[in-house]
């Protein structure tokens, strides 16, 4: 019989004085097999587990194999199940002997097992366990086997969280743990853990330079299997119901954002990226009582910045112009009294345009200023339907030649649009056209001229993807997200490398998922946020630092949330 199953130590006894041999000596073995002959008796052992040992093989010149035990799962709860098998039917007992102990009888002769803790060894972890194998006739001769050393690590079997924000605790499950265990964190090794439960069970605060990776645990100096965490910095940014953020060349984040209800008013944000500071809020708005603020947009250009956003009680669209890089906003226009949602504010030179859908005539409107936003033209229809709905979900951005492209929904034929202007006349095309697509769609230009647009598939509930390497090229359409229902409120950017990031609502988890490509395919991770989004009025941002490291904003029940993915 030979039944060499994964997860079992496998030995043969053949031939010698005294014994029966039950088959003949010149069976082909794999190469990762061993046998030595001692006394006229060979004994054949092949050490096999599950994929959580590392590679073994054998020692020329002293017939021992090596092999790193990391706990155990499988056959007994913490240890490790040993089976052998012997040609010879003469036998009356074999014995194992762990670490120069005792040989201990095991279960059967011909076909053995032996199920060996291995939480026993000194101090819970320790190289060069030495097991023995002996095998006694019944004639009384007695052979030993070679020596197989084993390592014992600490083994983790698993996270009580796949994600998790900094200074929470986790429980790790898994073997040979002790009260002395640390965790190994990428960023922070050797942490002590805060609670001893048992040697398969402790608990342990994930420290503040804590970053992604493989997590570890050493016990007496020797290192686990690792077992990949997100780690993440979840934060209150501030009050509010919409939010908006920009990133400038040096890395500095300007975000604006406005409350509807309770304090009602529009404010601003900047972040230096040089000294990792966030500058005091600008109040640009309020109101006592009624109405409200919503849609804000903001704009930069050197040290000038341009806030626009919704007035639900005053004048429908006004702007909060900074010419000191947002440290104050001396100067508010009344853009329109046209009733504008899902603002987008776009700039080149002293050109200004934002995007919106006009509310009243259900069309997509763009308005233009031609001095830094100063005063502003009437408005011009881009898109529209006798009856129809078009221009939700617009998001704007600027192409290279310095005249704006937006992307939309059009409800009245469910699909995603663009439009791009060449400086007298728009071009209006289809971009995804399979049917009820385009809403919560976010746009981007990379710095080729590239058109990255997010989006949702409401045929599916998916997050959607489109690429095109000009406004007027052929679009690539990727479905990034199909889990559950996801790609609502949908939010993107760029990194340094123009490489897609997307944060998104996933109605599912009710929650909110980052995204990013990662060469030909998409990276996701749950943002682990106890605090529920405030969907479905959820708008949504992102901005990516010269690091690469992603700043999603999205409001709660808590107020405006800023979520880093920490790497």
């Amino acid at each position: 019989m030979d039944t060499r199953d994964n997860g079992r130590w496998m030995g043969e006894l053949v031939g010698g004085s005294g014994f029966h041999t039950g088959r003949p000596q010149s069976r082909r073995w794999p190469a990762n097999a061993t046998s030595a002959r001692y006394d006229g008796l060979s004994v054949l052992q092949q050490l096999r587990h599950s994929n959580q040992y590392r590679q073994y093989s054998a020692r020329d010149g002293d017939r021992r194999t090596d092999k790193r035990v990391y706990g155990s799962e499988r056959l007994a709860r913490h240890g490790e199940r040993r089976e052998g098998y012997a040609s010879d039917l003469n036998l009356s007992t074999v014995e194992l002997s762990i670490d120069g102990g005792a040989y201990l009888p095991v279960t059967g002769t011909e076909a053995w097992t032996y199920g060996w803790n291995t939480a026993t060894v000194t101090g819970g972890a320790k190289d060069g366990v030495a097991l023995n194998t002996r095998a006694t006739d019944l004639a009384g001769n007695v052979t030993v086997s070679s020596t197989v050393t084993v390592d014992v690590h600490p083994y983790i079997g698993a996270l009580s969280k796949v994600a998790a924000v900094r200074g929470e605790d986790i429980t790790i499950t898994g073997d040979n743990f002790t009260t002395s265990t640390t965790v190994n964190f990428p960023g922070a090794s050797g942490t002590a853990i805060k609670t001893f439960t048992s040697s398969t069970s402790i608990v342990v605060t994930i420290p503040a330079g804590a970053v992604s990776g493989d997590l570890t645990v050493s016990t007496n100096g020797l290192t686990s299997n690792g077992k990949k965490l997100d780690i993440w910095d979840v934060i209150t940014f501030n009050a509010g119901t919409h939010v908006s953020a920009i990133k400038d060349a040096p890395g500095n984040i300007y975000t604006a954002f406005a409350y509807s209800s309770g304090d009602r008013y529009a404010g601003f944000r900047k972040y230096t990226y040089a000294t990792s500071i966030w500058e005091t809020v600008v109040n640009l708005d309020n109101q006592a009582i009624g109405g409200g603020f919503s849609y804000t947009s903001v704009a930069v250009s050197g040290a000038n910045v341009w806030v626009a956003y919704y007035d639900s009680k005053g004048n429908p669209v006004e702007m909060s112009i900074s010419t000191n890089g947002g440290l104050n906003f001396p100067t508010k226009v009344n853009i329109t009294t046209t009733i504008l949602n899902y603002l987008s504010l776009g700039v080149s030179g002293t050109n200004l345009y934002l995007s919106g859908y006009d509310t009243t005539a259900k069309s997509l409107t763009v308005f233009r200023s031609d001095n830094s936003g100063a005063t502003w033209d009437d408005g011009t229809t881009v898109d529209s339907e006798l009856g129809g709905d078009i221009g939700k979900y617009a998001s704007l951005g600027m192409m290279q030649n310095g005249y704006p492209v937006i992307s939309y929904r059009d409800a009245v034929n469910k699909r995603l649009k663009l439009a791009y202007f060449d400086g007298s006349s728009w071009t209006k095309r289809i971009v995804d056209g399979s049917g009820n697509m385009g809403e919560y769609s976010s746009l981007k230009v990379d710095s080729a001229g590239g058109i990255h647009i997010s989006y949702f598939n409401g045929n599916a509930a998916d997050l959607m993807y489109a690429y095109a390497s000009t406004a007027g090229g052929v679009f690539s359409l990727e479905t990034v997200v199909s889990d559950g229902l996801s790609g609502y409120n949908t939010a993107l950017a760029l990194d340094a490398a123009d490489k897609p990031h997307i944060v998104m609502y996933d109605y599912s988890a009710n929650g909110m998922v980052y995204a990013r490509k990662t060469g030909a395919s998409w990276e996701t991770f749950s943002i682990p946020d106890a605090n529920a989004p405030t969907f479905p009025s959820t708008i949504t941002a992102i901005v990516v630092d010269p690091t690469g490291k992603p700043w999603m904003y999205y409001p709660t029940g808590a107020g405006i949330r800023q979520a880093n993915f920490i790497q």
